[in-house]
């Protein structure tokens, strides 16, 4: 896959570049977060070096994360190259010597994180409460010419699980939602993840 060559700021501190994948045959895409001096960049896919060096450089410290286990992408070569911290779920199968384990749910660096099981291996979700704020992996799509939807049935390892999964989680409301697969929702997202479950 080509590395994408710029980057957007949807919000002040909130970035997001984007490629073609044609072994996946999507679109991927992949966010960044500035939050209390700590940028955090989430399933990180290859990006060109002066983008990817500009986008780091805006924090002394610098924090990747696995939303699951199917988006290693760009991750590894990342954290060798800027010596950075890779962090996924336990259960994202990764296994791997060097890969610090995120939190099922609960606080970690500002963030909530929240367990989206039955979704991918070790689905998670991450939400800065103060700016209404989520980013997450797989769980919701929102692909160009497509209705936003859920992750199909033959993706999940449960789907009734994720749904179960999803309606807890919706029921704190949150406002902003950051995707891996499509466009950002900018405005109430919860709620309109609410509305696929009914």
């Amino acid at each position: 896959m080509q590395p994408a060559t710029s980057i957007q700021e949807l919000l002040p501190g909130v970035f997001t570049w984007s490629a073609y994948s044609p072994q996946h045959k999507v679109e991927l895409r992949s966010h960044a977060v500035l939050n209390q001096g700590v940028l955090t960049c989430f399933d990180p896919i290859p990006l060109s070096l002066p983008a990817r060096d500009a986008l780091l450089a805006l924090a002394s410290t610098t924090t990747l994360v696995l939303t699951n286990g199917n988006h290693e992408r760009d991750s590894f070569a990342w954290q060798k190259r800027y010596q950075v911290s890779l962090w996924a779920s336990a259960e994202s199968g990764l296994g791997l010597n060097d890969l610090r384990v995120l939190p099922a749910q609960g606080a970690w660096q500002g963030w909530k994180v929240e367990s989206l099981e039955g979704g991918g291996p070790g689905e998670l979700a991450f939400r800065l409460e103060d700016r209404h704020l989520v980013v997450a992996g797989d769980a919701i799509i929102n692909l160009p010419g497509r209705a936003l939807e859920l992750l199909p049935d033959k993706y999940c390892s449960d789907p009734a699980v994720l749904r179960k999964s999803l309606r807890r989680w919706v029921a704190d409301p949150f406002d902003t939602l950051l995707l891996a697969h499509g466009d950002w929702l900018p405005e109430l997202a919860s709620a309109r993840v609410e509305a696929l479950l009914s």
